[in-house]
């Protein structure tokens, strides 16, 4: 087979006969500007262009041939592409291989040349450099791997001494006293840099003992100078509240002072006293006695002019805020086949691979906020989960049917985040079977899914690990009758857990 040089054409010389000028590379040596040179071209070089090595054809009209290493160079620089024989402009800069036309070039006879012969040349022999026997080029490295006169190192760490590979055995028996003295020093090294690391270690290990007691030594400094500043803070607003709140009583009391002083009050200055006196009554009980300009304050005069107590519109008391409501996982609320530990902290469905309930609470809740996390666990191929509510004002009478997530004959009102698995094709807020508020994504095994209920606005929000995904408000029968926290568990061996 021929050999050469990857990136150029086989030299003409190599060859025994004169070679064919198809055969000839038009790149390897120059270009050639047009096919009808080519025989000028091979007279005027004296047979120097290069012949094909792994001829491809260039897509042209011509179909031209050149070095594939040679082609690919010429399509890089060239811009646009174009043959280099015609000069054609190629539709695509690509060229396809020639196998037939390779395996002419390949039966060309050849011959060797002197510099060849003396660099490389695979068929040569030459000597080995230990042994001085002959081999072909090509085989004198392995000759060598396993040549018994090659010096190679002792194995012994330490020794460092070079033996010829025939003669290694003895010197391994004669000098075995100095090979243990050698891995004794080896030993005692690796002892001492072994004690170092572990010294280096206890002293790291000491430096971050120091350091975290620092820490939480200045940390608690930190929280008793915040503690105390709050307290301190805490003090000076209560003072400020408390002598705002005797301003406004001596200022108030000024203030029926005037007008009891008027000798003819009129019918709207009395109405406006009576109003006065029903609402400081209780403030001046806790201030009679007290000093106005040196004075006493006098006795609140009886209105002579009413022929019956006035009667003031009664006010409605301010709301109330939310309430937050503790829940966990009611033991008799739920499905048969579900076990709940743990106080109520963890539910476990025990048999059955179909939908089971459990609530929340065992009394309907009417106000306030519902704010509860859960964490999903147990199977994770094919398990759905559906966290929500059920409306009020009484608790259900079946448990093997979902009540957010289902068909629209299940008789139980609510609504749940439902996810089934790693489907996505059917989450958000369900309703007797309907879809009533999309998610942006759905949960599985091991997710932490957080539910808020706004019971006097019927509103529901959902979180899947701390990202918002779906929420529902305004939802009437909420507001109306309550809720039954409540949770659908399917498949057996799937767990809830309370956070």
């Amino acid at each position: 087979m021929l050999v050469g040089v990857p990136d150029e054409g086989f030299p003409t010389e190599i060859f025994d006969h004169t070679v064919p000028g198809v055969m000839l590379c038009p790149i390897c040596q120059g270009l050639l500007p047009c096919v009808i040179a080519l025989a000028h071209l091979i007279r005027k070089f004296n047979g120097k262009l290069g012949v094909m090595r792994q001829a491809v054809t260039f897509i042209c009209q011509g179909s031209h041939k050149a070095c594939e290493a040679c082609c690919k160079r010429w399509v890089k620089e060239k811009t646009p592409a174009t043959c280099p024989c015609c000069r054609q402009q190629l539709v695509e800069p690509r060229f396809n291989r020639d196998p037939f036309f390779n395996a002419l070039i390949q039966q060309l006879p050849v011959h060797c040349t002197q510099a060849h012969l003396a660099t490389v040349c695979p068929a040569v022999e030459v000597p080995c450099p230990d042994c001085r026997q002959l081999f072909p080029r090509s085989t004198i490295d392995a000759h060598r791997a396993q040549c018994p006169e090659v010096s190679i190192p002792c194995p012994i760490q330490g020794c460092g001494a070079q033996v010829a590979r025939c003669r290694m055995d003895g010197h391994l028996a004669t000098a075995a006293p100095q090979h243990v003295a050698c891995l004794s020093r080896e030993q005692a090294a690796t002892k001492a840099a072994l004690d170092a690391c572990w010294a280096d270690l206890a002293a790291a290990k000491s430096e971050d003992a120091a350091a975290r007691k620092r820490l939480e030594d200045e940390l608690a400094q930190s929280k008793a100078e915040s503690h105390a500043a709050q307290q301190r803070l805490q003090g000076e607003v209560d003072a400020l509240k408390e002598q705002f709140q005797r301003l406004m009583q001596v200022g108030f009391l000024r203030l029926l002072y005037l007008f009891y002083s008027i000798r003819s009050p009129s019918p709207v200055l009395l109405v406006f006293i009576a109003s006065m006196r029903l609402l400081s009554s209780r403030c001046l009980q806790h201030v009679q006695g007290a000093q106005i300009h040196g004075d006493a304050v006098p006795a609140v005069p009886q209105l002579a002019r009413t022929s019956s107590p006035l009667r003031l519109p009664s006010r409605r008391p301010p709301r109330s805020p939310p309430a937050r409501h503790p829940i966990c996982f009611s033991d008799t609320l739920k499905s048969p086949a579900i076990s709940v530990t743990e106080g109520g902290r963890v539910a476990t469905v025990t048999t059955g691979d179909r939908c089971h309930l459990v609530l929340m609470s065992d009394e309907v809740i009417t106000h306030g906020v519902l704010d509860v996390t859960v964490i999903t666990g147990g199977r994770t191929g094919g398990t759905c989960y559906s966290l929500g509510c059920l409306a009020g004002p009484r608790p259900p009478t079946q448990w093997e049917s979902p009540f957010g997530y289902g068909s629209s004959s299940s008789s139980l009102l609510g609504w749940g985040l439902h996810s089934a698995g790693e489907r996505d094709d059917d989450m958000g807020v369900f309703s007797l079977g309907r879809l009533v508020a999309p998610s942006t994504q759905g949960y599985k095994s091991g997710d932490r899914v957080r539910m808020r209920i706004d019971i006097d606005r019927g509103d529901l929000q959902f979180w899947v690990n701390g990202d918002p995904c779906a929420e529902l408000h305004g939802v009437t029968a909420i507001r109306d009758n309550g809720i039954f926290p409540a949770a659908t568990i399917y498949n057996k061996d799937a767990i809830w857990s309370m956070v």
